[in-house]
């Protein structure tokens, strides 16, 4: 059959079949090399990075304590003593009516270039460094060597000069599951 003329209506499309979605296996950021995996991307360093920016900060605004929602809500990873996440904020308070920590405003005490990070899977209890033990799989540590001035008031260390955290990712946003500070050379 032929038309002389065309209907006024707009043209449908024809019928497009449509396949249902594959069954795709959830991501994980690690997997063995056996069958279907979907990996999901590692964290970035700059996601690492803002936690640790977020706690300097914190201290150059005097007050450590807003520091508290970066930490996960559980206990917490042991890195130097054995600290409970409120004894460790209770020591960021304590340290901040010490020391001058305003010095710190607009400088760089920490870059992110000579962070060093190590996945959960990258430590074991005997490697350099050890992993801790409350680490958990998907954690990561990393150290960060501290270049803070010093305190205008008493002339001491405002920080150790090596940063230590265990992150922890919890939905996708990265949290302090542990934390600690190293003299080394």
């Amino acid at each position: 059959m032929t038309a002389t003329e065309l209907p006024k209506v707009p043209r449908q499309p024809d019928g497009v079949l449509v396949d249902p979605q594959p069954a795709v296996p959830n991501s994980r950021v690690r997997a063995p090399a056996l069958g279907v995996v979907t990996l999901e991307p590692p964290v970035g360093n700059e996601a690492l990075f803002a936690v640790v920016s977020k706690v300097f900060e914190a201290f150059a605004r005097r007050n450590p304590s807003s520091a508290s929602e970066l930490f996960v809500p559980s206990n917490i990873v042991q890195l130097d003593a054995r600290r409970s996440r409120g004894e460790i904020l209770q020591d960021w308070e304590s340290r901040n009516r010490s020391m001058d920590f305003t010095a710190l405003r607009g400088l760089d005490v920490v870059r992110i270039e000579r962070m060093e990070r190590f996945e959960y899977e990258d430590l074991s209890p005997v490697s350099n460094p050890p992993r801790p033990d409350d680490m958990e799989p998907g954690d990561i540590l990393i150290r960060l060597p501290v270049a803070a001035p010093l305190d205008p008031r008493t002339g001491g260390a405002l920080f150790k000069n090596v940063m230590v955290m265990v992150l922890r990712p919890i939905d996708r946003v990265m949290h302090i599951a542990g934390v600690g500070e190293l003299d080394q050379p």
